[in-house]
């Protein structure tokens, strides 16, 4: 199976599928990225202390 390719030209990161299709990454958009994932992470913290919190009340 052929693999993406990745090089890094002119303060942009541009993938390169097997189909030929190109993709360009800018320095903005990854750390928009980030910042989203970051949020998810944050939000899934929450909820596992949530979680946690009820299984610890959950005393048999």
């Amino acid at each position: 199976m052929a693999k993406a390719t990745v090089e890094y030209k002119n303060g942009k990161k541009i993938v390169t599928y097997p189909n030929g299709e190109k993709q360009e990454y800018s320095k903005g958009n990854l750390k928009t990225a980030k910042d989203m994932f970051l949020k998810q992470r944050q939000k899934i913290d929450e909820n596992i202390a949530l979680i946690d919190d009820d299984l610890a009340k959950m005393v048999v």
